[in-house]
């Protein structure tokens, strides 16, 4: 009868079993359809399952509610040794942006006792307690005896296992009265962009519970002016940029007791820390380097000095970041290398045509011969340079850069990335058997294909 019909029970029951048999439907045209139709109907699944599509880890990035602004539990810790004036600087513009009272305590960490710093950091504290915006905010000095090196990487990256144990395990000491549950970190000699404190909270819930993230980074190796155009890209890499950064006390917890005597980012770089492990990176940098001197000897200067600091303020904490989901976000990038057309590096310093939107250049090799990434990428006026394996800022070995109005992207060929849907089909039992295929991931050797010319570009 009607009466039994509208039954709250049986509306639900009947609720249920509807959308169960549209799931099914659409699962089974999923089997059968072509590759370009499953994307399609892969969309439409998900949404009728759900108003909200969440990473393997059942975050949603904070989709459909505003995401809080960093608080007591994410400290901003600034490494300095001597170079008063530097340090002034940065702690000027971290001043400048910061959320204020009840946001990020800032601990500055000096290596050693030079009185200059010590004195621009007293001035500091003094201008935070002066101002009614700040005049609560956590502010710790901490001082680390510095060991006696004639390197200056053995020195830092003792200084940062100091430091960083000092905040996630010794924080009651250190006046932390909140236990930190990540930490930004910055050096000296970065100046930062008016929605750094934005972008990090924006995607802390990413952080917090994707495992397959280790890090978060305001910076973009080729992050230049013309090679950076878009303020809200954000993006997954393989390549851990540093200069301004994000990790959680329980990725420290990891590192923290095998940290090396020196060359620590390099080390945080190799597969053996990494383990497969991905880093959240925005397309126009947050952080901006501008020292002259350093530790590094102002290595890539000619890079470091063009890169564009994001002016145009980006409200993060009401966007929706579903698209770094990595299922999601690997599905979307391999539709549009496929999609962008193939051209060479002569072409695309001639000039591509107006109406091209992307376009996708191949390289074989990472360096050491004509055609090979560093090749590529010198050419094209990209950083060149690698770390175990993996091209600074590349995803899968895929970079991608604006040249002139068109989306570039530099990658090995498809089926060598290990992306999902670029597999090289396999003929006969050489591999997998009749009609097999595989995904390579990206640095394994990967054998010829059958026959010369098939699929020698896809």
């Amino acid at each position: 009868s009607r009466s039994f019909l509208m039954h709250p029970a049986v509306v639900l029951v009947l609720g249920v079993a509807a959308v169960l048999v549209v799931s099914s439907v659409l699962a089974l045209n999923l089997f059968l359809s072509s590759e370009a139709e499953q994307a399609a109907l892969l969309e439409a699944s998900q949404f009728v399952a759900s108003d909200r599509i969440v990473n393997s880890t059942g975050s949603a990035g904070g989709y459909g509610s505003l995401v809080p602004p960093l608080g007591l539990d994410t400290p901003i810790l600034i490494f300095c040794y001597k170079r008063q004036e530097y340090l002034k600087r940065t702690l000027e513009g971290l001043k400048k942006y910061h959320p204020g009272n009840g946001g990020p305590p800032i601990v500055v960490s000096q290596d050693g006792d030079d009185v200059f710093v010590r004195q621009v950091s007293e001035e500091f504290r003094l201008s935070l307690l002066s101002d009614d915006r700040t005049d609560q905010l956590t502010y710790v000095h901490m001082n680390h005896q510095q060991v006696p090196t004639e390197n200056g990487y053995y020195a830092l990256a003792q200084h940062y296992k100091w430091a960083l144990d000092q905040v996630f395990l010794e924080m009651a000491q250190q006046g932390l009265d909140v236990p930190p549950a990540r930490v930004i970190i910055l050096e000296e000699d970065l100046d930062i962009a008016p929605d750094f404190f934005d972008y990090f909270a924006a995607v802390t819930p990413l952080l917090d519970t994707d495992r397959e993230l280790l890090a978060a980074s305001a910076w973009n190796d080729n992050g230049q002016i013309g090679l950076a155009r878009d303020p809200e890209r954000l993006l997954r890499s393989d390549f851990f940029p540093g200069l301004g950064w994000m990790m959680t006390a329980a990725a420290w917890k990891e590192l923290g007791p095998k940290w090396p005597l020196a060359y620590w980012d390099d080390w945080l770089r190799e597969p053996a820390q990494r383990r497969g492990r991905h880093f959240i990176r925005p397309e126009v940098c947050r952080t901006f380097h501008f020292a002259e001197t350093g530790t590094s000897q102002n290595e890539f200067s000619d890079f470091l000095t063009n890169v564009r600091l994001n002016d145009e303020p980006v409200q993060w904490r009401s966007k929706d970041l579903r698209f770094l989901d990595r299922l999601r976000y690997d599905q979307e990038l391999v539709a549009t290398l496929k999609a962008a057309p193939l051209v060479t590096v002569e072409e695309v310093l001639r000039g591509l045509p107006e109406f091209m939107t992307t376009a996708r250049v191949q390289y074989v090799g990472l360096k050491d011969a004509p055609g090979t990434f560093a090749d590529v990428a010198q050419q094209l006026g990209v950083m060149d340079n690698e770390k175990a394996g993996v091209p600074r800022g590349a995803y899968h070995g895929v970079v991608e850069f604006w040249y002139g109005g068109v989306k570039v992207f530099i990658t090995p060929r498809l089926y060598e990335t290990g992306l999902p849907g670029t597999e090289w089909p396999v003929r006969g039992n050489r591999l997998m058997g009749e009609g097999g295929r595989r995904a390579y991931k990206y640095g394994e050797e990967v054998p010829t294909p059958p026959s010369a010319g098939e699929n020698a570009s896809a």
